[in-house]
């Protein structure tokens, strides 16, 4: 009776057989039970005791006098529910970073059933195909796919294969079985435990992006909510997917809420000042001319010959469609002030189109002096580091707690603190060696707040700090600081407060909800009743405010540091509920912020 079930079962369930490891490893069914036990008692000899226990009492339950017996039978009875809820919990509701969810989403990962069409005789064309190893596995998607060009070596698919990312059944050579399961998108966080967070390839960097700031968005969320009196702690902590329909979830889920990595990307496609989510592609997925054409072949034409190149060469693109909003940073860096002019009427402005910059979202910009830095060509990653930018596990409430650099790392008043190569942290050496930047004996700038070092800030035969530029390649020299500001009567200051030529300031912002239009629900990815309608009364590039910020230290002590200040949420914010009196209120916020503006 249990043998023809189990053949049909055993016939239609993919075998466990892939090099591939996804982010949630689990035992067999009879053994999850115990992976839960592990996970909330995380002693293993506590838990090999318990069993033990368990097993003696079975062995030695005849030998028990009457009534003990009885409650023994019981004891084991009642462990034995308390077991087998603990595997169905395990089984169904666990998912990747053992994260609670839907029985659905946790058993689709988990649950590969094949097509009976896979027995079906295949084409006599495709039984003298030859399949290649990956692994030490056959892969039928290099079938097909084995010409592709394009991958850096570590994503060659003859070291990983197709699947590995795209997922789909790598184990047929018909097209539509292959095809099944697919994802044109595997860098979507929603996917991404099954792709490039696989616990033999980058299972580390998606536990630390997902609690990134890029991700859960807690800043934003925080003094959006303090604005709107949900909230009196602006440092409390929030997850942009937790969001529900209070005025302030529903102000964010449709008017912030794309920039969050976490958006997925619906159609591949090359990064542009539009571009929102979209997971590890977001920074990691970079294409040429050649690439980009793939994604105009006609339907039906032969398999795509050319991908794009995965990388950490991540270009200022990769920023600039989030950080082209809010604080502005990619477009002051770039030299760039928004206005409410529209394109015509720019177009009549004295000095068009020196003057102006026209995004593809229709928005003008007036062109001002650009950063120091943009001018000698470095780009966003040429400043910050890897555990900024991709989070580091801890959990910060505001950006700016998560920055490590600070400009006297390259421009130091005296010494400048290095490591050797074998001294930096195993991510770091990694992007050192594939940048070819590992020279013997060559030492590597520190992040003096953090002690994490520079991938490309390394000592000269000189002894001074040189920069190594990620896209050009090219060598910069920083200057030292000047010795004014290394002085005692500076100490106080952060550098910006004077080398800040220009900030982008929101002076009035008028935010009102229209009950009778519709709009965008980010998170829903819907149209929803009700939309909320920001006006400003006007923009300006001029010199920021200074004011005390009290921060964090490397001792774990926290100092008052000057910093520069721009209008955060100076607003005449409509509420939807509440009387008339209560319903208009006012709200004034400086934030402070670094408007990527240096001068010298």
């Amino acid at each position: 009776w249990v043998l023809p079930p189990l053949l049909v079962v055993s016939l239609l369930l993919v075998p466990g057989l892939e090099w591939r490891a996804e982010a949630v490893e689990k035992g067999p069914w009879y053994l999850v039970g115990l992976q839960e036990m592990l996970h909330w008692r995380p002693e293993p000899q506590v838990v090999i005791w318990l069993g033990l226990a368990a097993i003696a009492l079975l062995i030695f339950l005849p030998k028990f006098p009457m009534p003990s017996r009885t409650w023994v039978k019981w004891t084991l009875g009642i462990t034995a529910c308390f077991y087998a809820a603990l595997t169905l919990v395990a089984l169904g509701i666990r998912g990747d970073d053992w994260r609670l969810m839907s029985p659905l989403k946790a058993l689709a990962s988990d649950a590969d059933f094949l097509s009976w069409r896979a027995y079906v005789p295949p084409d006599a064309k495709l039984l003298q195909v030859k399949i290649p190893f990956v692994g030490g596995q056959r892969e039928g998607c290099l079938a097909c796919h084995q010409t592709m060009t394009g991958f850096v070596p570590a994503h060659d698919p003859g070291t990983v294969g197709c699947a590995a990312c795209h997922l789909g059944n790598p184990w047929t050579l018909d097209k539509a079985l292959a095809h099944s399961g697919m994802t044109l998108t595997p860098g979507n966080l929603s996917v991404v435990s099954q792709t490039c967070g696989a616990s033999n390839c980058h299972g580390d960097q998606m536990e630390r992006v997902r609690g990134s700031l890029m991700n859960t968005m807690s800043g934003v969320i925080a003094v959006d909510k303090f604005v709107f009196r949900q909230s009196g702690d602006l440092d409390a902590h929030f997850d942009v997917a937790a969001l529900k329909h209070s005025p302030a979830d529903m102000h964010l889920r449709t008017l912030c809420a794309s920039c969050h990595l976490g958006q997925e990307k619906l159609h591949p496609g090359p990064m542009n000042e539009e571009d929102r989510g979209g997971g590890c592609s977001a920074c990691h997925l970079r294409y040429d001319k050649t690439s980009e054409s793939e994604l105009h072949r006609p339907v039906g034409a032969s398999a795509p010959l050319h991908h794009p190149d995965i990388s950490v060469q991540v270009p200022g693109e990769a920023c600039f469609g989030c950080h082209s909003r809010s604080g502005r940073i990619s477009t002051s860096y770039e030299g760039c002030q928004e206005t409410l002019l529209d394109e015509t009427a720019a177009r009549v402005k004295p000095g068009w189109p020196s003057r102006f910059r026209v995004l593809s979202d229709g928005r003008v910009f007036e062109k001002h002096p650009a950063d120091v830095h943009a001018d000698k060509g470095m780009t966003c990653v040429d400043c910050h580091l890897a555990s900024e930018v991709m989070g580091d596990r801890a959990t910060h409430d505001h950006e700016n707690n998560s920055i490590k650099i600070a400009c006297a790392d390259c421009h130091a008043a005296g010494k400048t603190v290095v490591r050797d190569y074998a001294q930096l942290d195993v991510e770091t050496q990694e992007i050192v060696a594939m940048r070819k930047l590992n020279e013997p004996g060559r030492k590597f700038a520190v992040a003096n707040t953090v002690s994490v070092a520079y991938p490309n800030v390394f000592l000269d035969a000189d002894g001074l700090p040189v920069l190594s530029l990620i896209e050009s390649g090219k060598t910069l020299k920083p200057k030292p600081m000047a010795k004014v500001c290394a002085g005692s009567i500076h100490s106080r200051l952060e550098c910006s407060a004077c080398h800040t030529a220009w900030a982008p300031q929101c002076i009035s912002c008028h935010t009102t909800l229209d009950r009778g239009s519709q709009s965008w629900d980010y998170l829903a990815g819907k149209y929803i009743k009700g939309s909320w309608q920001e006006q400003a009364a006007g923009y300006l590039a001029d010199a920021p405010a200074l004011g005390v910020e009290r921060v964090a230290t490397p001792n774990g002590k926290e100092a008052d540091r000057i910093v520069t200040f721009i209008p955060g949420m100076i607003l005449n914010l409509q509420l939807p509920n509440g009387n008339a009196a209560g319903r208009n209120q006012f709200r004034r916020l400086f934030a402070p912020a670094s408007a990527h503006t240096t001068v010298a």
